[in-house]
């Protein structure tokens, strides 16, 4: 649907609707709804991989043979940053974010993915899967996430942060390194009858701070992100920039029509945008 090699960019916004299979073209090892990653094949300069989407539909179609084992976003042998606002995002595996190393790409052992995701006004339904070489910092305001974090506990490297807006609610147990918590009672963190601890199985019985510094978002409805049935996507606008001055370049719906057939790839380089297919796509 989308992949970001490298230190690139991807944007998706104002009701876009993307649609895939969720299909890879690596023995299975890169079946997802979004991926970012660094290949080392010299095509995309070493840095950043970058997604930020507002306002838009993302779905891995029901029918894919990969639909109840795919993770909507997939990161490997790079630093991301993920910025998402109200979006949804449909899939069927459970899992929304896995940040791990592969046999496929970089040096085995310090191949891992390195995730900060920042979530506005966005809810979040799905588990996040992060292994020993890998990283992710979370930071929330008027958002929620209803899933499991670090359930393997295998990542020493997680980091939390909520608003007093935000809520987590576990459906397992969950590890992370730091969490910094603008509710002074924790409250806003639903654990039912699972851990939510440090690395060390220290249960969080509260905020770990008392406040934070984020400012909150005032744009956008927070939506529904769901592992149900999948509604049928509409085309809308995707905007990237452009390489030479960062005007918006825009595809309207007659250039999208097709998006039922293929994925959309959104790439910015240093000096140049890459449109490119590599999933194929419902």
């Amino acid at each position: 649907m989308v992949v970001v090699e490298g230190k690139n960019t991807a944007i998706v916004q104002e009701s876009s609707s993307l649609k895939c299979s969720g299909v890879g073209n690596r023995n299975n090892v890169d079946d997802c709804g979004i991926f970012l990653y660094q290949s080392m094949s010299g095509d995309a300069d070493t840095g950043t991989s970058t997604f930020t989407c507002t306002s838009s539909n993302f779905e891995i179609d029901s029918s894919s043979s990969v639909y109840s084992t795919a993770p909507m976003f997939f990161i490997t042998n790079t630093d991301s940053a993920i910025n998402l606002n109200s979006c949804t995002f449909t899939y069927g595996s459970g899992t929304f974010l896995s940040a791990t190393g592969t046999s496929e790409w970089g040096k085995s052992g310090s191949n891992g993915g390195s995730v900060t995701l920042t979530l506005n006004n966005q809810d979040i339904e799905g588990d996040f899967i992060v292994d020993k070489i890998s990283s992710l910092t979370i930071t929330m305001v008027n958002s929620s996430i209803k899933g499991k974090i670090n359930t393997d506990n295998a990542s020493t490297n997680v980091k939390v942060t909520l608003d007093a807006d935000s809520t987590i609610t576990l459906t397992g147990n969950s590890y992370i390194s730091s969490l910094t918590n603008a509710v002074s009672d924790g409250s806003n963190i639903i654990k039912g009858s699972y851990t939510f601890a440090d690395n060390s199985g220290n249960e969080y019985t509260a905020s770990g701070a008392s406040s934070i510094s984020t400012s909150k978002s005032t744009s956008g409805t927070a939506s529904k992100s769901t592992s149900g049935t999948a509604s049928n996507p509409t085309s809308g606008t995707s905007v990237n920039s452009d390489d030479n001055n960062n005007d918006p370049i825009t595809k309207n719906d007659s250039e999208q029509s097709d998006l039922s057939t293929y994925g959309i790839i959104f790439g910015i380089s240093s000096i140049a945008v890459l449109f490119y297919f590599i999933f194929t796509c419902i």
